[in-house]
């Protein structure tokens, strides 16, 4: 098989691709036997081998061959292999590890044969060879009295990888992936073992990557948020990143869309439906999956969803439907025409790399109004450096994740000796509100919550100027007291300025009223005069230079060429002395 990233990529930036179903669930409704699994030639195998759902691909290929079809029959473009548990690791269990190597290739070679049967010019299939996470963890202990116990090594996960891709390239394999990671070193190993095998084939294919939240804390098993497990594995260059399993779509959203903002390859998902309940089971059906999955689409988070098949549930075409509409996340999608191109800042060229491949022209200005919007946020000024003489900012940098990063571009966007005008909110903007919805949470909630964004004060303010590189920082601060009738008509003019509670950190769902009314009451009795409340606006006011050669500039200790004590026409006397009247 030859490397079809073009061609996937290509595809990829026309539409959503569909990745197939669970395998695991289409097994059990077959309702095999232990004999299924044990097949004429392992009919005498000393263990049990009901389960060992790998095993099937050599026992009962008519079983997995008919699955597959069903996928591609109900419009699934990428099929993945029966290989989750195909290591040397997992078939320990069984006592199998000698057949890592045939499970993976005939796993390969199946799915394989069913895309081919079904691949068109319009429709091409593609399979993609599945390296699930083993039983075992590099990164934890199973011993909890002995921590730095470990029941598996680095150099046993990479040799059993390696010889698993082996056997998925060799059985016609066109992706690799590394699914349901739940511990990331585990996953270092498998990207390390596929690599490894890539460059000693001589071959490559695109790798995909799909981690697993393990519960609602949003983080891996071992440890990682969405964008640790990122940044952790995107070394490894991949075609895809995302998440898979453990999670509902509902719970899973958040997370996929913190890697949509973040990640500079294609986003993937294929959630389970919903959590599992008390019997195990799921209660979520197909179309309640797919109108959560067709948000995800409309909102352009996704370029690779899986899970919306259910060949048997009379809703096969569910996940067609769902995603065939919306354009895919763009992150790597370029403009190649040169008119085009000329419209994207040095910013956004970097954060779309011209040269991969087309867009179809029909959605060129779709893609281009993305573009644009994507990368004018604050963290990513799309300003090329040198191209402005003055930037000025009025009570919005408080709106800022990363204040000292964003005065550094906006420090590369001027001009030598360009000019930055800024004023922000200070540290006691608002302290009355504060005090106020601090002690009414208190009260009536028993826990106080992030209401407001991080200010800065005058002193900081300076410094950060100092950081960003700038030249000649000058900073200066003015308190303004505006007065209102009661807490209310204040909220309304916040919310009037725009200033709603934007905090990650915020408390989910509405305030309570009760809540509300003991915040009113409190900023009345310990703020109130004459029958109205203060509200209290600190406003920092930043004056700094791009740096230049012109400016001036302090003179180096020792330099000077005349005597202060001359100039004043008095008598230099050494530090310490005291000086006597008249002198």
């Amino acid at each position: 098989m030859t490397d079809r990233t073009a061609e996937l990529l290509e595809l990829a930036a026309r539409r959503i691709l569909i990745l197939d179903g669970a395998m695991g669930t289409m097994i059990q409704r077959h309702e095999l036997a232990e004999a299924d699994y044990r097949g004429e030639r392992f009919k005498d195998w000393p263990s049990d081998v009901r389960g060992n759902n790998d095993l099937l691909s050599l026992t009962r290929p008519d079983v997995i061959r008919e699955i597959h079809d069903q996928y591609l029959a109900a419009g699934a473009d990428i099929v993945e292999t029966n290989t989750f548990n195909a290591n040397g690791i997992s078939m320990a269990d069984y006592g199998m590890e000698a057949l890592v190597f045939e499970l993976n290739h005939e796993g390969a070679r199946l799915a394989r044969a069913a895309a081919d049967g079904c691949s068109t010019a319009d429709k091409p299939r593609f399979v993609a060879g599945v390296l699930g996470p083993t039983s075992r963890t590099l990164s934890l202990s199973p011993d909890v009295n002995d921590p730095g116990f470990r029941n598996v090594s680095w150099d046993a996960l990479v040799a059993t990888y390696y010889e698993a891709t082996d056997g998925l390239v060799k059985g016609g394999a066109d992706l690799i992936l590394i699914e349901t990671v739940f511990d990331t070193l585990n996953a270092k190993a498998a990207v390390f073992a596929v690599k490894k095998y890539f460059d000693e084939a001589g071959l490559t294919r695109p790798i995909m990557i799909s981690g697993t939240i393990t519960d609602a804390s949003g983080r891996t098993l071992s440890g990682q948020t969405a964008e640790a497990f990122w940044n952790s594995l995107r070394h490894a260059e991949p075609f895809s990143f995302g998440f898979n399993c453990a999670l509902g779509a509902k719970e899973l959203r958040q997370h996929v869309d913190d890697m949509a903002g973040k990640a500079d390859c294609l986003v993937s998902a294929h959630p389970n439906a919903g959590l599992p309940n008390a019997f195990g089971g799921y209660d979520e059906s197909a179309a309640q999956m797919a109108a959560e999955i067709g948000e995800w689409a409309r909102s352009g988070l996704l370029n690779i969803v899986g899970g919306l098949l259910h060949p048997t549930s009379g809703e096969v075409r569910v996940g067609d439907v769902v995603v065939r509409g919306p354009l895919p996340h763009d992150v790597a999608f370029v403009f190649q025409e040169p008119t085009l191109g000329d419209r994207l800042t040095a910013e956004q060229n970097r954060r779309f790399p011209a040269g991969l491949y087309h867009v179809p022209p029909d959605q060129i200005e779709q893609r281009i109004e993305r573009a644009l919007r994507l990368a004018a946020d604050e963290e990513a000024l799309p300003f090329a450096p040198g191209c402005f003489d003055l930037v000025l900012s009025c009570l919005s940098l408080h709106w800022v994740n990363d204040l000292p990063g964003t005065l550094v571009q906006i420090r590369r966007s001027l001009k030598p000796d360009g000019l930055l005008l800024a004023a922000l909110l200070g540290g006691e903007t608002l302290y009355e509100l504060r005090a106020a919805w601090m002690e009414a949470e208190l009260a009536e909630e028993a826990g106080a919550g992030v209401h407001v964004s991080p200010f800065a004060d005058v002193r900081d303010a300076g410094a950060l100027l100092q950081r960003a590189g700038f030249a000649l920082p000058v900073t200066d601060t003015e308190r303004i007291a505006v007065q209102y009738a009661d807490a209310a008509s204040l909220m309304h003019d916040l919310r009037g300025m725009g200033e709603t509670n934007a905090a990650l950190a915020r408390r989910p769902g509405f305030t309570r009223r009760a809540t509300l009314a003991r915040m009113a009451a409190v900023y009345d009795s310990l703020f109130a005069r004459q029958g109205r409340i203060p509200a209290t606006f600190e406003v920092v006011y930043l004056t700094a230079w791009a740096p230049h050669e012109s400016q001036p500039k302090a003179l180096r200790p020792g330099s000077a060429a005349a005597r202060l004590a001359d100039a004043l026409g008095s008598e230099e006397r050494p530090a310490g002395d005291t000086a006597r009247p008249g002198r």
